[in-house]
């Protein structure tokens, strides 16, 4: 119950909860490895980044592997702001981010995602919409846990001109579900003007092209 509570808010309280669970194990000599990775990595998703470093300092034993250091800027808490990972992997970065009232595509997706992998490839393929999506769409991933940056630092080596920024919460983007991927969403005004959902395959391509027209964006 306490893992589920977790995993599905990513709030402190629940995280706190769940190391609770966690220790108890511990105290039994009943935790696995996998939930001590689960649990340092749960600190993360919930952006408790002291309690991560602190957790994997007092539990050598889990062998866990270093996480980026994240480095944070004057913010107030509820406008949008997302993390980016440079390019060696050992640093993310908050930075503030406003879709602006001309057009724009979010699009959120996951290095763990095979159609999300395919989206990338499909996109990086055809020149035209490439273009036009490096200067017009940002791509996030979502607030939830990562259990290998090295992929997200990969995906990002692909084309560093269009990285997965981390969302920084998840509650932060009203209108724009994380529950999916990929799923592109065209915006005008800071509005949701259309959505495309998943990647069944190349003909999702004619519909993105038509999602930037919506929004007043042509595609050569």
């Amino acid at each position: 119950m306490a893992q589920s509570l977790a995993f599905y808010s990513n709030a402190p309280a629940e995280t706190r909860q769940l190391r609770r669970a966690y220790d108890e194990l511990r105290r039994r000599e009943l935790a696995l490895k996998s939930q001590g990775r689960n649990m340092r990595d749960q600190y993360v998703a919930s952006r408790m980044f002291e309690d991560a470093i602190e957790f994997a300092r007092n539990n050598p034993d889990l062998a866990l592997v270093a996480i980026p250091r994240f480095i944070d800027s004057p913010h107030d808490g509820t406008a949008r702001s997302l993390w980016r990972l440079s390019k060696d992997g050992r640093e993310l970065r908050r930075e503030a981010f406003d879709p602006g009232r001309m057009g724009r595509l979010i699009v959120v997706g996951s290095p763990g995602c095979s159609f999300s992998r395919k989206a990338q490839a499909a996109i990086a393929a055809d020149d035209q919409l490439a273009m036009v999506m490096r200067k017009y769409a940002t791509w996030l991933l979502p607030q939830s846990r990562i259990p290998d940056f090295e992929s997200l630092k990969q995906w990002n080596s692909l084309d560093p001109e269009q990285p997965l920024l981390v969302v920084d919460r998840n509650s932060q983007w009203p209108g724009i579900s994380m529950a999916e991927t990929p799923d592109f969403y065209f915006m005008k005004n800071g509005q949701v003007v259309s959505r495309v959902i998943g990647w069944p395959g190349p003909e999702q391509l004619a519909k993105l092209r038509a999602g930037f027209e919506q929004v007043g964006i042509t595609v050569p």
